[in-house]
C-alpha cells in the first residue's frame, strides 16, 4: 500500500487518502464475523524496518447491519492517527520520499550545463627564436586552435612571443603565435569566460649557426607601378659549413633605412621568396633565406646596406651586412 493513495479494493463508502496514511483492505467470509485477526504494517526506512501490529475485530458488515457498516470506517481509521504519532518514523516517510524527485533532476542536469574546459592544440609548439621580440617578433610561427564551451577566450604568451590576437570570440577559432627573442621553454595561456585556463608549451630554440653571407640576385623585376623588386639571399651554415635546418627565420633590415626602399622580413631558410618574382625562376635552397628588396624607380643607381641576422642564443646573434647597388628598372 502507498501513502496518500486510495485503498486497493472497491468500497461501498468513500475514503479520502491522506498524506502519510497508507490504506489496505481486509476481506473475510461472513462465517468469520466477530473473530479477531492481527494486522501488521511494515515500512523500510534508511535505518531499517519499522512496524506496528494491531488486533482487528471482523465486524458484521451485512446490509442489514447498516449502523455497524457506518461505523466501520470510523473504527478502521481511528487507530490510524494513533499509529501515526506512536511511530514518529511514519511522518519521516514524507521527507524520505520528497528528495527522491529532487535528486532525479539533480543527477541528470548537474553535469549537462558544465561547459567543456578550454583546450589549445597543439599542446606543445617548438619554434626558432627571432632577433626581435614583442611587439615586433620575427621568429618562426605556428597556428594554434582554441576550443571550449565558454568563449570568449583571452590569450597571453611568455618568452616575449607575439600573438596575432589576444581575444577569440568562438570555439574553434585560431591564433598565430610567433616566437620572440628569448630562448627557452615558455607558455601560451588561454582563459575562458569562466576564468578557467589551459596552457600550451612554447619551446623557443636558438640556431646552431656560425657563418652567414648576404648577396643579391642579379635579376630585377619591374612591378609595373613605378617600382622594382630585387631578391636578396642570406646563406646560413654551421661551424662545419653545413646548411642550417629548414624554416630558420632570418631577420632582414636596411642599415640605415632609406626613403622609397623596403625589405621583407623575416625570410625562412629553404622557403620561397615572400613576393612575386615575376618571370624569375628562383628555387629555394637549404640554408638560404630569401627577402624581397623593393624600391622606387627614382632610387635606381643608389646603394643601400642590407643586414641579415639570426638568433644563436639568449644574448647572441649572428649577422652579416652587404651593400647592394639598386639596378635600373627594366
Amino acid at each position: 500500500a502507498f501513502t496518500g493513495q486510495p485503498p486497493n479494493c472497491q468500497l461501498s463508502f468513500q475514503v479520502t487518502p491522506q498524506p502519510g496514511d497508507a490504506l489496505s483492505c481486509v476481506k473475510y467470509l461472513a462465517t468469520l464475523q466477530g473473530q479477531t485477526v492481527r494486522v501488521r504494517a511494515r515500512v523500510q526506512t534508511p535505518s531499517g524496518f519499522i512496524q506496528d501490529e494491531r488486533d482487528v475485530l471482523l465486524l458484521d458488515l451485512r446490509p442489514t447491519a447498516t449502523p455497524t457498516s457506518t461505523r466501520t470506517p470510523t473504527s478502521t481509521f481511528t487507530p490510524t492517527p494513533t499509529f501515526t504519532p506512536t511511530h514518529t518514523p511514519t511522518n519521516t516517510l514524507t521527507p524520505t520520499l520528497t528528495p527522491t524527485p529532487t535528486q532525479t533532476p539533480t543527477s541528470t542536469f548537474t553535469p549537462t550545463p558544465t561547459p567543456a574546459l578550454p583546450v589549445i592544440a597543439p599542446s606543445v609548439v617548438t619554434l626558432y627564436a627571432g632577433v626581435n621580440g614583442s611587439p615586433s617578433c620575427d621568429g618562426s610561427a605556428q597556428i594554434l586552435t582554441v576550443t571550449g564551451s565558454a568563449p570568449p577566450f583571452t590569450l597571453t604568451a611568455t618568452g616575449n612571443a607575439c600573438l596575432s590576437a589576444t581575444v577569440l570570440a568562438n570555439s574553434g577559432d585560431t591564433v598565430i603565435v610567433r616566437a620572440g627573442d628569448q630562448v627557452g621553454t615558455f607558455q601560451v595561456t588561454v582563459t575562458d569566460a569562466l576564468g578557467r585556463t589551459a596552457n600550451a608549451t612554447l619551446v623557443q630554440q636558438a640556431v646552431n649557426a656560425a657563418f652567414m653571407d648576404v648577396d643579391a640576385l642579379p635579376n630585377v623585376t619591374d612591378n609595373g607601378d613605378g617600382s622594382c623588386t630585387l631578391v636578396v639571399g642570406a646563406l646560413v651554415t654551421d661551424s662545419l659549413g653545413r646548411a642550417v635546418a629548414d624554416g630558420v627565420p632570418v631577420a632582414f633590415s636596411l642599415q640605415p633605412p632609406s626613403a622609397g626602399v623596403s625589405i621583407t622580413s623575416p625570410g625562412l631558410t629553404n622557403r620561397a621568396a615572400p613576393c612575386d618574382t615575376g618571370t624569375l625562376n628562383i628555387t629555394p635552397q637549404p640554408g638560404d633565406a630569401l627577402a624581397c628588396l623593393k624600391y622606387t624607380a627614382s632610387n635606381s643607381g643608389n646603394t643601400v646596406t642590407v643586414r641579415a641576422e639570426v638568433r644563436t642564443g639568449n644574448a647572441s646573434t649572428l649577422s652579416d651586412t652587404q651593400s647592394i647597388l639598386l639596378p635600373n628598372c627594366p
